[in-house]
């Protein structure tokens, strides 16, 4: 049966702008083993897609908690998207961190419109998960010493950006908005810098959550992937 995102599924109130779900086998066009694209599960047509066969993630099959991730190499392996941002988002992301690259960044955006060069700079480093934030001017960075699967999430409004490391607030830091700026990469930034690991699932909200609305979100993947 196919999952569906309730439009209440953490008392939100709003369905996602995006929704990647490695874990959902209708929501991805596989070639062979690989990952051509990544549906997006929103509804939005926001999907995530990579056609050269070379840079396609591997689907490694039940990998956590029983479910399927997509695996990144940290060399060529990524997928393209163009996820256009509201003034106000909260965006979550479940994935591995355990790799040797100091550069991998699970999610990027392209600095367009005034807005973060690496909106959503979720860098594992070694046994590190680095959240990073860059806004032309400011620049915040704030790393978790962990190892295995774990929930990072993001909320940003036009003067406040807040990172979550499952479900707890770990900064808190003046910002601009997102306006006209997208998500462009799933595991990489400008096609240079790759992920290697294995992701999960990521979807974005389009408002800035509340501190109690950030938790049972990352509290939901928690859950799903056994975080």
């Amino acid at each position: 049966m196919r999952e569906v995102f309730s439009p209440h599924p953490f008392g939100f109130g709003v369905q996602p702008f995006f929704w990647w779900d490695a874990g959902d086998i209708h929501e991805r066009v596989l070639n062979g083993g690989d990952i051509s694209d990544g549906l997006d599960k929103s509804g939005n047509g926001e999907n995530a897609v990579q056609a050269t066969g070379a840079d396609q993630p591997l689907l490694d099959v039940a990998a956590q908690n029983g479910r399927d991730t997509w695996k990144g190499d940290g060399v060529s392996q990524h997928l393209d998207c163009s996820v256009v941002l509201p003034d106000e988002a909260s965006i979550f992301m479940c994935f591995d961190g355990d790799n040797s690259y100091a550069d991998d960044y699970v999610l990027s955006g392209d600095g367009a419109g005034g807005t973060p060069a690496f909106i959503v700079g979720f860098t594992p480093v070694a046994t590190k998960y680095n959240f990073e934030f860059f806004d032309g001017t400011t620049r915040g960075v704030f790393s978790q010493s962990a190892t295995g699967f774990h929930v990072c999430a993001i909320a940003q409004d036009d003067t406040t950006v807040k990172g979550y490391f499952d479900g707890v607030e770990v900064f808190s830091i003046a910002s601009t908005p997102f306006a006209g700026g997208s998500l462009v990469s799933l595991m990489s930034v400008d096609s240079i810098q790759f992920y290697e690991g294995s992701f999960c699932e990521g979807f974005g909200l389009p408002k800035k959550c509340q501190g109690w609305e950030m938790q049972q979100g990352s509290q939901y993947l928690m859950n799903r992937w056994g975080v």
